[in-house]
């Protein structure tokens, strides 16, 4: 599986968005696709204790999957703290996902040395990267303050561009969740390759 995601490691960004009109109007069921509600999931934080997906809800969520031996992973560490710090913590918060099995011991030198201050998940055993499909780091999975998957970003991204900041800035500034929701029913659209590479 490491192998998997070495190679996978550059490959080029690629999104799907959810129209507006259509994520507003039905009720999504829970599924790795855009669209779809994001798994659920429960990891030990870097900085201790135990964080769950649920703890989320209601904010606009950057998850993004890395590891510290990886270039491109690296690359884009300075974009994603930035754009941390951009919006209200009560409406969007960055998740990073660690799937560097040696946890702890080599995430938190890493942390320290990159002034990295969101929340660092550890996936050791890469089980959330699994729940999420996840084959190649970097990836970014951005939902919605429902836990709807609204966009899929694989390969580096740089955060701070005016594209990728106005993209957060929509979801952040999206309402709740509408009050009938409907028949429960996927909402999505497959992933479709992001025009104009990681920016």
């Amino acid at each position: 599986m490491m192998l998997a995601l070495a190679v996978g490691c550059d490959s080029p960004a690629v999104t799907s968005p959810v129209g507006m009109t259509e994520a507003a109007t039905i009720a999504p069921r829970e599924g790795t696709r855009v669209g779809f509600l994001a798994p659920t999931f429960s990891l030990d934080r870097l900085d201790g204790g135990r964080s769950s997906s649920a703890e989320f809800r209601g904010k606009v969520v950057l998850l993004n999957f890395w590891a510290t031996w990886c270039g491109p992973c690296r690359a884009e560490m300075p974009s994603l703290e930035a754009l941390s710090h951009e919006f209200p913590s009560q409406d969007f918060v960055v998740v990073g996902i660690s799937s560097d099995y040696e946890g702890a011991q080599i995430v938190q030198p890493f942390m320290e040395s990159f002034g990295l201050t969101f929340p660092i998940l550890l996936d050791p055993e890469m089980a959330v990267n699994d729940r999420f499909e996840v084959r190649a780091i970097p990836a970014s999975i951005v939902l919605d303050r429902q836990g709807v998957i609204r966009y899929k970003f694989f390969g580096a991204m740089d955060w701070s561009t005016l594209k990728n900041r106005d993209l957060v800035r929509s979801l952040v500034a999206e309402s709740g969740p509408p009050s009938d929701p409907g028949p429960a029913q996927p909402r999505g659209q497959a992933d479709q390759p992001h025009a104009g590479g990681a920016g």
